[in-house]
């Protein structure tokens, strides 16, 4: 370790223990509630609530009004309200919205407002008023991520559930609302509107979740459920159902601090549908293009007093733009919770999924995309594979528990743990060189630039990844007059295995225009070249992380030491690294005029490199990284909505790239020092009119600072520029209520598709479309991305027989489009 990070370590260090030591002051006792005295000293604010149905309208006066509400909503789903606008106290607000419905209401707490039903005398406990509270009940906290695009609270960014606009980290959510509104079908296009995220780098590929955060790719490591990880090794990488998620948390910035190896760009947390207390059911029906049918079911309620259940499931078939290529999953995610009392709950969860993805990455040549071919142009729907020889068949397959339990002490217990398995059996036919056969053989006169040809190369490939994650810790919440806040304490243990046996081997000649397979070059080239990549990492860290709270300003910060394990075994042996490291972070918001809040944040962190060698077979070093971010945080009148802008700069050491000259993708390249640095923004503004905006912008400046061969060069797949922005009006003529229209742009910029820039990849931009009607529990979604079917490179390389083709090389590349236009037309139910 360089001094420079030492002197940080022991910095970040010490500002970590005295947090730790500050947050620990004695709790006091809370005050008694006069109920009538909330309800008399209610204050006037101002409300925009539309017309619409009464769930969503008690949601947003619960956000404004700052209240609790306890109602059935199954009760309340067919209810409409006429809205409320202009100012008003609580009382006279819900009042209004009420109006009309048969429902009343009482303040039952001074936070607290439960709704009742004075004609529903049968349905059980009676209130003082001899009215009939609805039953069951149900706590609602103002927002649903099925509702809404905005959430205020998020766990992710410190362990500690918190106000976002209070958080002194970069985090923002992406909610179910935002996903089925633009017709998402995986977790890189759930992302692709998020500020400092770059996705569609590596072109059309259905067999990976894949993006950049901040500069830095992060879909091997940092891609997380339910706060533990779910790391790629080799090639079985971890697939993301979006239906079967509550909502995505995106922490940007380094994570070491809270949950070990990781990139320093920041992680992304799928936080899964668990089972509620209240009754719903959800039905969908989709018709997409290439003859997609996709059906699902999630289904949620009360099992007696006691137990709650949820239950998930998913199945569709698609063809793709290839005729080659057709795809298919299952998936279903059955959980029961057992919850006794307040204080105690307990979570059974499982996931089975199985895809049928086929070969979807399929490669063009270099002369006849990105340059010019006199036999002419070779469009997104070139398929350049073999048919009977494209399957990938994955199998994921989880379970695990969460518990929680809190004492009369305050203290909380937090336990919670997952085993997952993913069996890949993937055999495909890859384009390792393109070429001109003429020229290839000699033919006088021949234009090497008349690409017609491609050598393929099989890689067929049999995986198993097993891993386990275990997470205990417990939490104390305190408050000493003006001070208040969270202290957790707790370790984690990871544990992953990965077993790859592979082939690599010459196919034949495919004739890109007739479709004919030949031998010319068999015996010239091997046609079967076996091989393993075995790896096994274990990974134990304990950590201390805390948030307090006094006046206006907001402590927030955290220190955890890991002991890693890890082995790389190939064909040429095993090697084995231990080490120990400390990462730490510290960060302090200031909240001003109850809208505005500076931030600024500090930490260092680390990364176990993904499963390789170096070009002479030795062991990758750690990645280590150091990081500092400010920020400014402003949240709209009535919470309509924020505007965050961060500054960040990050600097890494040994920064791991692929071997371009590698197809299988074991040797890295570790560069000695890498810096990005820039700034990100998102905007999220609840508009009068019925309009919705949801805006990003990220400017990365990256660069590699320090190597003895890449120093001066951009990383690979760290665009400059990325911005994007969502409208949606939703239609406020009293005949079209329920219509909502959203459109939407990406903006990618260009990039380097490689780690020694020989490839610039251009920008592109994309549009996206939606049309959307509810009404009554019934919802119709229409929804397009790339709707003006926008042809455009994501990915470009150097052949990998590049020296089987001699002198033919500097023609032999191959490119990567991305996705054409896809449409969704989606009819789903809740009742």
């Amino acid at each position: 370790m360089s001094s420079h990070f030492a002197a940080s370590h022991r910095s970040t260090r010490r500002l970590a223990v005295f947090l730790a030591t500050t947050v620990c002051l004695p709790v006091l006792a809370v005050p008694f509630v006069d109920v009538a005295a909330a309800q008399e000293g209610a204050v006037a604010v101002r409300y925009e609530i539309a017309a619409g149905p009464l769930p969503q309208a008690l949601n947003r006066f619960a956000d404004v009004a700052g209240l609790q509400l306890i109602y059935d909503a199954a009760a309340t789903r067919s209810l409409r309200t006429d809205g409320f606008r202009g100012e008003g106290a609580a009382p006279e607000v819900i009042a209004k919205l009420l109006s009309g419905t048969g429902l009343t209401w009482r303040f039952t707490s001074r936070n607290s407002v439960t709704i009742i039903s004075p004609s529903a005398t049968a349905s059980g406990a009676v209130g003082s008023d001899d009215a009939t509270v609805l039953q069951p009940i149900i706590l609602s906290s103002g927002q649903s991520s099925e509702d809404s695009y905005s959430l205020d609270s998020s766990a992710t960014a410190t362990r500690i559930s918190a106000d976002i606009q209070k958080t002194p980290r970069s985090v923002n959510v992406v909610t179910q609302r935002q996903m089925i509104d633009r017709g998402v079908s995986d977790l890189e296009e759930a992302i692709a509107y998020s500020p400092g995220v770059a996705t569609g780098l590596y072109g059309n590929d259905d067999r990976y979740d894949q993006y950049v955060i901040r500069g830095f790719e992060t879909q091997n490591v940092g891609t997380y459920r339910d706060g533990m990880p779910l790391r790629t090794f080799g090639w079985a990488a971890w697939r993301t159902e979006p239906f079967g998620l509550e909502r995505l948390d995106i922490l940007r910035g380094p994570t070491s601090d809270l949950y070990g190896s990781n990139e320093p760009g920041g992680l992304v947390n799928a936080v899964t549908k668990r089972p509620n207390f209240e009754p719903s059911n959800t039905v969908f029906g989709r018709l997409s293009s290439y003859g997609g049918t996709e059906a699902g079911i999630d289904s949620t309620g009360p099992i007696g007093d006691d137990f709650d259940y949820r239950f998930v499931g998913v199945a569709n078939r698609s063809g793709t733009n290839y005729d080659e290529v057709d795809q298919g999953r299952f998936y279903v995610a059955p959980s029961l919770t057992w919850k006794p009392e307040d204080t105690t709950s307990l979570t059974l969860f499982a996931e089975i999924q199985r895809d049928d993805v086929g070969d979807s990455w399929s490669v063009v040549p270099e002369y006849g995309s990105r340059r010019h071919n006199p036999l002419g142009h070779f469009s997104p729907d070139t398929y350049t594979g073999l048919a009977d020889h494209n399957s990938v068949k994955t199998r994921q397959t989880t379970i695990g528990y969460e518990f929680e339990h809190e004492f009369e002490t305050g203290i909380t217990f937090h336990s919670k743990a997952r085993y997952a398995e993913n069996d890949w059996r993937m055999q495909t036919a890859v384009p390792a060189a393109f070429v001109s056969l003429p020229a290839l053989f000699g033919v006088p006169g021949a234009d090497p630039s008349a690409v017609d040809t491609a050598l393929l190369s099989k890689f067929d490939l049999n995986q198993k990844a097993y891993q386990a994650s275990f997470d205990n810790n417990l939490s104390y919440e305190f408050e000493s007059g003006d001070l208040s806040g969270t202290i957790v304490v707790g370790f984690d243990h990871y544990l992953a295995r990965s077993d790859v046996d592979y082939a690599q081997g010459y196919l034949g000649e495919l004739n890109l225009f007739t479709g004919d397979l030949t031998n010319f070059l068999s015996g010239a080239l091997p046609t079967d070249l076996p091989a393993i990549l075995n790896n096994d990492i274990d990974q134990t860290g304990v950590y201390l992380t805390s948030r307090s709270e006094f006046e206006n300003l907001v402590f927030s910060g955290g220190i955890r030491h890991d002991w890693v394990t890890s082995s790389t075994e190939t064909s040429a042996g095993k090697i084995t690294s231990e080490g120990q490291v400390t990462s730490a972070s510290f960060g302090v918001a200031w909240n001003f005029d109850d809208a505005w809040t500076i931030y600024g944040n500090a930490a260092y962190s680390f990364n176990v490199p993904p499963a390789g060698v170096t070009a002479s077979g030795a062991a990758l070093d750690m990645e280590k990284s150091r990081a500092y971010e400010i920020g400014l945080r402003y949240n709209l009148p009535d919470d309509r909505g924020h505007v965050n802008v961060a500054l960040f700069d990050t600097t890494k050491l040994n920064a791991t790239y692929n071997d371009p000259s590698d197809l299988t993708g074991i040797t890295k390249i570790q560069a000695g020092k890498v810096r990005s640095m820039g700034v990100d923004v998102d905007a999220l503004l609840e508009l009068s009119h019925g309009f919705t905006v949801l805006g990003s912008y990220t400017y990365v400046d990256a660069e590699m600072t320090k190597d003895p061969t890449l120093q001066g060069k951009k990383p690979a797949r760290a665009p400059v520029h990325s911005a994007s922005a969502w409208v949606k009006y939703d239609v406020q003529a009293p005949a079209l209520e329920g219509l909502s229209l959203g459109v939407g742009i990406r903006h990618v910029g260009s990039y380097f598709s490689d780690a020694i820039n020989i490839y610039d990849i251009s920008s592109a931009n994309l549009l996206d479309a939606s049309i959307s009607y509810q009404r009554d529990g019934w919802s119709l979604v229409l929804a397009a991305r790339n709707l003006a079917n926008k042809e455009y490179e994501a990915e470009c390389n150097t052949a990998t027989f590049a020296a089987a083709v001699g002198a033919l090389a500097d023609y032999a590349g191959s490119c990567t489009y991305n996705e054409g236009r896809r449409v969704m037309l989606t009819a789903s139910r809740r009742f």
